[in-house]
């Protein structure tokens, strides 16, 4: 039976007049890898700044292994990765001192073994000595989910991992959660814009849709299953671009209907 380990209940949250999320109830499962999905604006990254104790919403609660997070973020906190959007990196720390340090801020002392192991993991070991403000844009960012899953945590909280990073460490970084869920059962919240990585990696997927109309309505949204929740019908509604299937290697991708002309021999094509 699942056990939940992420409870969102009519969770509202503003920026002064602004209605970022108006209502959003959500369960995310201990053990599964999380897909939080939307347009620019939908309210993705304000979500994971509430479970994250990093925003105080207006309404409604959220709770992290029970705890209120809220009422004790202290406890919730330690037991959290977080990479954000732009994750500061303190620029005259090597990339192993960095490690180390974030690390340790959570009551975890790795040692030099312990360290080149997980840079290993991100194909960083030989930046192991470099000042961090000389890695490139990609190589920092995959220093920070480093740095995110380094005091091993039982949750990990990600907000775009994979935006600057080319193909191949796209789906190396997501070998690489799939592992450790795998292996340690973490609990994996990840946002993306990618649809088929969210396809081929999610468990369940939440899917916001924009806000609606002049009123400045909140945008609804779509929870389930990531097979059911990433349909072509749904995908359209939520980003205004029609899309259709095609089945690859047993694989289901999602398509932007613009590539037909551009991609006459895409095999298993299905509405």
């Amino acid at each position: 039976m699942s056990q939940s380990i992420i409870d969102v209940q009519k969770l509202t949250a503003t920026y002064g007049p602004v209605t970022a999320l108006n209502g959003v109830n959500l369960t995310v499962n201990k053990g599964e890898i999380f897909g939080l999905l939307g347009p620019n604006g939908a309210g993705k990254s304000t979500l994971l700044a509430c479970v994250e104790g990093l925003h105080k919403p207006k309404n409604g609660s959220v709770h992290v292994s029970g705890v209120d997070v809220q009422a004790d973020s202290a406890s919730t906190k330690s037991q959290l990765g977080i990479q954000l959007q732009k994750t500061a990196l303190l620029d005259d720390l090597t990339v192993a001192e960095l490690v180390e340090v974030y690390a340790a801020l959570y009551e975890v002392y790795l040692n030099s073994e312990q360290i080149d192991a997980l840079l290993t993991r991100f194909d960083l070991l030989e930046k192991r000595n470099t000042l961090s403000r000389r890695l490139s844009g990609g190589q920092q960012q995959r220093l920070a989910l480093a740095v995110a899953i380094a005091n091993d945590p039982q949750i990990v909280l990600l907000d775009e991992p994979t935006s600057f990073l080319d193909l191949k460490h796209q789906i190396k970084v997501y070998d690489l959660l799939k592992s450790i869920q795998t292996e340690k059962g973490t609990t994996i919240v990840a946002i993306t814009h990618d649809i088929n990585l969210a396809s081929q990696y999610c468990n369940e997927t939440l899917l916001l849709y924009p806000p609606g109309g002049s009123t400045g309505a909140s945008p609804s949204y779509r929870i389930g299953k990531t097979s059911e929740v990433l349909t072509p019908d749904e995908v359209e509604r939520a980003f205004d671009v029609r899309v259709f299937s095609a089945i690859v290697g047993g694989l289901r991708f999602l398509v932007p209907s613009g590539a037909r002309a551009d991609s006459p021999n895409l095999p298993g094509r299905t509405s």
